[in-house]
């Protein structure tokens, strides 16, 4: 869908012959591609799955605005340096698949505030946080969301 919403997007054309020579050529591009992508990935692909997923990525990006924002604030202060509390959080999560784990440890990366230093494939986190409040929603509803994902 996203390979011929760009192909409409570039071409231009909204003629039957261009929209379905796009539309075979976004289908092959996928099934040459397929062998590309991890076998984990299998399982993302039902419908609930598909909706997750897009749940998931508009809330991880309200996630990192609001984020942004508890940062901006934080270092506009005057006394910054009485509320930065940098910290490693230990935490484990209930995710086993191997690329549920990246996303989930990726995402966390990609929030302000919060870094991912290492995982194991036992759920188990270590996450650099800059203050009390970035570490108070790990693992929370980011582990949830990216659980619906995968089904687990």
């Amino acid at each position: 869908m996203i390979l011929f919403a760009l192909w409409v997007l570039l071409s231009g054309m909204l003629d039957a012959f261009h929209l379905s020579l796009g539309v075979l050529s976004s289908a092959f591009i996928v099934w040459l591609s397929y062998d590309f992508f991890p076998s984990e990935l299998d399982r993302c692909w039902r419908p609930l799955s598909i909706l997750a997923i897009f749940i998931f990525i508009s809330w991880l990006m309200m996630e990192i605005v609001k984020a942004n924002v508890a940062m901006l604030r934080l270092v506009f202060r005057k006394d910054i340096t009485a509320h930065i509390e940098p910290d490693i959080v230990y935490l484990q999560t209930r995710l086993r698949n191997p690329m549920a784990l990246t996303i989930f440890a990726n995402s966390i990366t990609l929030t302000p505030g919060t870094i991912s230093v290492t995982i194991n494939g036992k759920g188990e986190f270590s996450v650099h946080t800059i203050d009390r409040e970035s570490a108070e929603n790990l693992p929370g509803e980011m582990e949830r969301k990216i659980g619906r994902i995968f089904g687990e």
